[in-house]
């Protein structure tokens, strides 16, 4: 993930944590376990928030109820439980379920987290997650990622909020455009 971490050096002094550790020694603070690390997490914006809101209003109205759309909510994936700022996964049964360990779509709003946001690229592909979106809205671009492989995206492509973003769940494409969602004309 970070270049230090490439470092045998430097990973020799690291202790990777499984989840169940994690939960024991961070259980309120506010973080993510990443590959077995522990990132804290950066307060939201009120931009950032917006974003999260209305991306997620939009998605819950024109998705079927075979799906719920998560906000800043734990997936549990391999060695990690990140929070994306939105994931499309299947509805929960019971309270009692788990964390989802699949997305159909996730979403990282990226405002001063660039760099990290962008090298979750590799977990969610080696997870197979179909689809992931960083949104840069200072630059009011999303790079959109598809097609898992491995540990990286055989696609990513830099879209305006103009552009047309898809994804598709169980053979039904979805478009939309970040401008109609987060800019509407009055």
């Amino acid at each position: 993930m970070l270049t230090a971490l490439e470092n045998p050096e430097v990973r020799r002094l690291l202790r990777p944590i499984s989840i169940e550790e994690y939960y024991k020694l961070f259980g309120n603070e506010k973080t993510e376990l990443i590959e077995g690390m522990v990132y804290s997490k950066m307060p939201k914006s009120a931009k950032h928030a917006a974003i999260i809101a209305l991306l997620s209003e939009y998605l819950r109205r024109i998705l079927s109820p075979s799906r719920r759309v998560m906000s800043e909510n734990p997936v549990q994936l391999v060695g990690s439980e990140p929070e994306p700022d939105i994931a499309i996964v299947e509805p929960l049964k019971s309270w009692l379920d788990p964390h989802p360990t699949f997305a159909d779509l996730i979403v990282e709003i990226s405002i001063t987290t660039q760099a990290f946001d962008a090298s979750k690229a590799t977990l969610y592909a080696k997870a197979g997650i179909p689809a992931y979106w960083n949104i840069l809205p200072e630059e009011r671009v999303t790079i959109e990622y598809s097609e898992p492989a491995g540990h990286r995206y055989l696609h990513s492509e830099r879209r305006s909020f103009d552009e047309e973003l898809t994804f598709t769940i169980n053979d039904t494409r979805y478009a939309l455009r970040l401008t109609d969602i987060l800019l509407p004309r009055q």
